[in-house]
């Protein structure tokens, strides 16, 4: 983005976005992110989405960049399986890999034509929210 910043005004922190979805949400610390799961982009767009990272220093200046990537959807028959398998394996001290699997869980349940197969995924999404809960902090 063409963004410099004075080092008197660092930490730099780092959000990062698919959409309008913080893909690390209260973790704005690193400056790179990894394993991410990305929701399929927006079908009427050639299921484009765009990907952005906003950095800003400790004064709350700062600069965005984007990127748009294509994220197609899963054939609907694989859909479920593999959504099973991955909220199943997940673990669930990782918050950021939580948080990102619950969002697109969400999303490949809305986008099927069946019911039982929209239970069967939010019930495994909820033993998984369930399931990181007992891992953080209250306070």
């Amino acid at each position: 983005a063409g963004w410099v910043d004075d080092a008197e005004d660092y930490p730099l922190s780092f959000a990062f976005f698919s959409g309008a979805n913080a893909l690390n949400p209260g973790a704005v610390a690193g400056n790179k992110l990894t394993d991410v799961w990305l929701s399929q982009g927006d079908e009427e767009n050639g299921y484009n989405l765009t990907c952005s990272v906003t950095v800003s220093d400790v004064l709350g200046a700062g600069a965005t960049s984007s990127i748009v990537v294509v994220v197609e959807p899963q054939p609907e028959e694989d859909a479920v399986d593999n959504t099973i398998a991955a909220l199943s394996t997940v673990e669930p001290t990782d918050t950021l890999s939580v948080y990102q699997l619950l969002a697109v869980s969400s999303n490949v349940a809305g986008g099927l034509s069946e019911v039982s197969e929209q239970a069967e995924i939010q019930d495994e999404s909820f033993d998984l929210l369930l399931s990181a809960a007992t891992y953080q902090d209250p306070t």
